[in-house]
C-alpha cells in the first residue's frame, strides 16, 4: 500500500513541476519580447528624429545656397540696369544655372518686363523658388530678381537616408525575432534538461522502491533453488515486497532443516572431485614444467658448444695467423723460384709444381676466412652505384663454360653507401657456392632424365627496407636441417670447404645493419637473400 502511495507522491509531484515549469517558460517568453519589441520601437523613433533632423539641414543648407546667389544677383543687376549692360547680367545668370541645383535665373526690371533668364528646366522637379528686390545703395529700385532651385538632389540624399533606416530596422527586427528564437531554444534546452532530471530522480526512485527489492528476492531464490538454504532475503521495508520476503524466508528456513544431511554428503563428493582435478592439474603442469626445462638445458647446451667452437676458433685463428701464414709464403716463394729454374722440366715436374701453388693458394684463403671472421673492424663504406660495381666482381669470378650466368639488375637502383670490400665477399661466396652446387649437380646428373644446364642468376631490386641482392642456383639444394645451421662457424658438407664461408657473409651483412636468408629445397635448388637497409631511402631512387 505504501508503494502505491509514494508512486502517485511522485507521478503528481512530477506533473506539478512540468506545469509550472511550462507556464514560466511561456512568461519568460514573453517578457523576453515585450523588451525586445520596445526596444527596436526605440531604436526606430531615433531613426526618424535623425532623418528630420537631417532633412531640415538638407533645406537649409539648399535655402542658404540660393539666398546667397541672389544676393550676389541682386547686388550686381542696378549698376548694369542703369547703364544698359545686360550681357553682364547674362554671363552672370548663366554661369549660376551650370550649377546642378539651379534650374532657373531671371532678371525683371521694376515694371516686370524681363531684362535676362537663364534656365535649365524639368517639369518633374519640386522647385524651391527665391526672389529678391534689386535695390542700389541710394534706395532706388531697378526691379526684382528670382531663382529657382531644384529639390531632387536633397530628395535623393533623404531616399538614401530612408533606405539606411528602413535597413536598420529591418536588420533590427531581424535580430529581434533572432533573440526571442534564442531565448525560445534556451527555455526549452532547459524545460529538456529538467524534463532528463526529473526522469532520472523518477527513475532512481522506481529503481530504489521496486527494482532493487525485487532483484534481491530473485537473486536469492534463485540460491535457494541451487540448494543454498541457508541464504535469506533482506527486508528493508514493510510494503508487499517486504511481506512476499518474509514468507520466501519462512519457507527457506523449513527447506533447511530437512536438507541438512544431503548437502553434508554433496559437500564431501565435491571436496573429493576438487582434490582430484587438483591432482590431474598437479601432474600436467609437471610435465610441461619437465619438457621447459629440458629444452631450456638444450638451448643452455646449445649456446654452450657454440661459444666453446667459437673459443677454439679464437685460438685456431692466433695459431694460424702466426705459426702458418709465414711458412705458406716461404713454400709459394720456392715453388714459383723451382718453375722459373725449371721451364724446360718435363710435365710431371711442372703438374706437381702447380698442385702445390694450387694448394699453398687454397691454404691462405682458409687462413685469410680465420682473420676475417675473428677481425672486428666496421665497415667503411663509400657511397657509390650498386650495378655497375657488381657487373665488375662478376667479371673477376671465374665461371665454368657449362654454367649460365644470368644478370638482373634492377635500373632503380642509384648510389647507396656500402664496404665495396666485404661487399665484395658476400657476392663472391655466394656465387661460388652456387657454382659449386650446380657443378656437383651436374657430376651426379643421370642423362636419362634428359638434358640439364646448370644455371646461376643474380638479380638487384629495391624493396620497402632498402636494397637487396638474390643469387639463385638449379644445383643440388639443401634439406631443412643443413639450411637450418648453413651460417653456423666451422659447419660444412663439403671434403674441402672450411665451414666459414658463409659464417663471414652473416657477419658482414650484418655489419651492414642488414639481413641474410636462405631458401633451399634439396634437389631444387637454392635461393641466398641479402637485404642492405638504407636509413633515407629516397636517397637511392
Amino acid at each position: 500500500m505504501r508503494t502505491k502511495l509514494s508512486f502517485k507522491f511522485i507521478f503528481i509531484s512530477v506533473l506539478v513541476i512540468i506545469v509550472v515549469m511550462i507556464g514560466v517558460a511561456v512568461s519568460v517568453v514573453n517578457l523576453e519580447r515585450k523588451t525586445l519589441l520596445e526596444k527596436a520601437e526605440k531604436t526606430k523613433e531615433v531613426l526618424l528624429a535623425e532623418k528630420n533632423a537631417k532633412t531640415e539641414i538638407l533645406l537649409n543648407n539648399l535655402i542658404s545656397k540660393g539666398e546667397g546667389l541672389i544676393s550676389f544677383i541682386a547686388q550686381i543687376a542696378p549698376e548694369s540696369i542703369r547703364t544698359f549692360d545686360f550681357a553682364r547680367i547674362d554671363g552672370y545668370v548663366s554661369e549660376i544655372c551650370k550649377d546642378k541645383e539651379v534650374l532657373y535665373a531671371a532678371c525683371y526690371d521694376k515694371d516686370g518686363k524681363v531684362l535676362t533668364l537663364g534656365e535649365v528646366l524639368d517639369p518633374s522637379d519640386d522647385i524651391l523658388e527665391l526672389k529678391k528686390k534689386c535695390i542700389d545703395k541710394y534706395g532706388v529700385d531697378y526691379g526684382t530678381v528670382k531663382i529657382g532651385l531644384t529639390k531632387k538632389y536633397l530628395k535623393q540624399a533623404l531616399a538614401k537616408t530612408d533606405a539606411g533606416i528602413n535597413k536598420v530596422i529591418s536588420q533590427t527586427e531581424k535580430e529581434t525575432n533572432l533573440a526571442l528564437k534564442r531565448v525560445f531554444r534556451r527555455i526549452l534546452t532547459l524545460f529538456i534538461i529538467g524534463i532528463l532530471i526529473l526522469s532520472i530522480v523518477l527513475h532512481f526512485a522506481f529503481d530504489r522502491m521496486v527494482i532493487k527489492p525485487i532483484y534481491r528476492v530473485s537473486g536469492t531464490l534463485n540460491d535457494i533453488a541451487k540448494g543454498n538454504f541457508h541464504k535469506r532475503i533482506e527486508i528493508k521495508t514493510h510494503d508487499e515486497i517486504g511481506g512476499l520476503a518474509a514468507a520466501f524466508n519462512k519457507m527457506a528456513e523449513d527447506l533447511q532443516k530437512t536438507t541438512v544431511s544431503r548437502d553434508e554428503l554433496a559437500h564431501e563428493v565435491n571436496k573429493r572431485k576438487r582434490t582430484e582435478e587438483e591432482l590431474k592439474k598437479y601432474r600436467s603442469h609437471l610435465e610441461e614444467m619437465i619438457e621447459q626445462r629440458t629444452k631450456e638445458l638444450q638451448d643452455a647446451q646449445e649456446e654452450l658448444v657454440k661459444r666453446e667452437k667459437l673459443s677454439v676458433l679464437g685460438r685456431l685463428t692466433a695459431i694460424v695467423s702466426h705459426d702458418l701464414r709465414n711458412p705458406l709464403g716461404v713454400i709459394r716463394s720456392s715453388a714459383y723460384y723451382l718453375e722459373t729454374k725449371l721451364k724446360n722440366a718435363d710435365g710431371k715436374i711442372t703438374k706437381h709444381l702447380k698442385r702445390i701453388e694450387e694448394k699453398v693458394i687454397h691454404c691462405v684463403s682458409i687462413v685469410n676466412e680465420l682473420l676475417e671472421y675473428n677481425r672486428g673492424q666496421p665497415p667503411d663504406t663509400t657511397m657509390m652505384e650498386l650495378n655497375p660495381w657488381i657487373e665488375t666482381v662478376l667479371d673477376d669470378v671465374e665461371i665454368p663454360a657449362q654454367v649460365t650466368m644470368a644478370r638482373e639488375l634492377s635500373p632503380d637502383i642509384s648510389k647507396f653507401p656500402f664496404d665495396k670490400e666485404k661487399l665484395r665477399r658476400v657476392v663472391v661466396n655466394l656465387v661460388e657456392n652456387a657454382i659449386q652446387a650446380v657443378n656437383a649437380r651436374q657430376e651426379n646428373w643421370n642423362e636419362d632424365r634428359g638434358p640439364y644446364q646448370p644455371e646461376v642468376i643474380l638479380n638487384t631490386s629495391l624493396v620497402e627496407n632498402g636494397v637487396c641482392i638474390e643469387v639463385k642456383d638449379n644445383g643440388i639444394g639443401m634439406d631443412e636441417e643443413t639450411a637450418g645451421r648453413a651460417f653456423e662457424p666451422l659447419f660444412t658438407t663439403k671434403a674441402r670447404g672450411s665451414g666459414l664461408g658463409l659464417a663471414i657473409v652473416l657477419k658482414i651483412v650484418k655489419e651492414h645493419g642488414g639481413s641474410v636468408s636462405l631458401n633451399s629445397e634439396l634437389g631444387r635448388g637454392t635461393k641466398a637473400t641479402v637485404v642492405i637497409p638504407i636509413k633515407n631511402r629516397e636517397a637511392i631512387l
